[in-house]
């Protein structure tokens, strides 16, 4: 089974590879003003976070921070997802980035609700609160396909140390190494 998923997967990009290099344009060298090295947009991760990013490159190293908070009006939960992820170019073509990147995720978790008790089907007053804080690291290689001049894809794979799907606080945690997955979609301006 894993060896169908690494064909599949060397497949794809390769077809991406080709597809680029046929039908993107020079990137460099298009007329325009030069890119600043930002980049904003949206990206997922398990250990580089999920939700809105800014990425900012500076020459051959960079950053990348993502965001996303979610609030859960019915039960008072509140989410607060956020990673920090370091970069270093590697290789760059006209079409391509190839970098390697180190990050760490954080959750935090914070719920506030009623007292309820299920047997008698009553609230018993008085309110309860809970909160969590999950960290999540990784690190591997990394390409950016540029799509056109000013959007770039992002793909991003390595090994990740978790504590965050043990379902125990960081405090009381269970770590697990496993392999990892990130993607991202920027825009560069």
């Amino acid at each position: 089974m894993n060896k169908l998923w690494i064909s599949i997967l060397i497949f794809i990009l390769s077809a991406l590879m080709g597809y680029s290099e046929n039908l993107l344009y020079n990137v460099k060298n298009i007329n325009g003003a030069p890119l600043t090295g930002d980049e904003f947009g949206i990206a997922g991760g398990f250990t580089t976070g999920a939700g809105i990013s800014y990425r900012k490159w500076f020459s051959n190293i960079g950053f990348q921070a993502t965001l996303m908070p979610i609030m859960v009006p019915q039960n008072q939960n509140y989410l607060i997802f956020t990673g920090l992820t370091g970069l270093l170019k590697i290789y760059e073509t006209d079409w391509s980035r190839v970098y390697l990147y180190a990050s760490c995720f954080g959750g935090f978790n914070y719920s506030v609700g009623s007292n309820y008790n299920v047997n008698t089907q009553r609230y018993t007053g008085g309110v309860s609160a809970s909160q969590n804080l999950y960290l999540n690291a990784g690190a591997g290689p990394g390409i950016e396909i540029y799509l056109t001049r000013n959007i770039g894809w992002n793909i991003m794979f390595g090994f990740g140390i978790y504590n965050y799907f043990a379902g125990t606080p960081l405090t009381n945690s269970a770590s697990l190494l496993s392999a990892t997955g990130e993607s991202g979609l920027f825009f560069k301006f």
